[in-house]
């Protein structure tokens, strides 16, 4: 499975789901989304096992939420 974070709105007792973030690459096994930080209008999200320079290296992923 390919990991995710969801960013939801509220209005009220309603939540809604207002987007979806993965990572650019998608890969399996990589745990993108285990670990989120919100500041502001941004995100970080943490690929613990991402496939970078070497393999299961980690990588975090900056998204700039409008």
């Amino acid at each position: 499975k390919t990991g995710a974070a969801y960013h939801y709105r509220r209005s009220g007792a309603n939540w809604t789901q207002t987007f979806k973030i993965m990572s650019r690459d998608r890969a399996l096994n990589d745990e993108f989304g285990g670990s989120v930080a919100l500041s502001n209008r941004r995100a970080i999200c943490g690929s613990r096992l991402d496939d970078g320079a070497a393999e299961n290296i980690g990588a975090a992923y900056l998204v700039n939420l409008k």
